[in-house]
């Protein structure tokens, strides 16, 4: 399974348990959410990083 699929499918259950989350539950889904973010953008540079390695040429 594609790793932004899977990524796709955690902010989306997350999303829903937030709007039917309440109190100490809705903190504890926002600080998932969060973590999700950072994993995204962890994801993110580390693909960027490897593009960047491919359009060096080998010396």
């Amino acid at each position: 399974m594609h790793l932004s699929t899977l990524l796709r499918g955690a902010y989306a259950a997350n999303l829903k348990a937030m709007e039917l989350a309440r109190g100490t539950c809705f903190d504890l889904l926002l600080g998932n959410d969060h973590g999700l973010e950072s994993a995204t953008a962890v994801i993110e540079a580390l693909l960027n990083g490897l593009e960047a390695q491919r359009r060096v040429p080998d010396r």
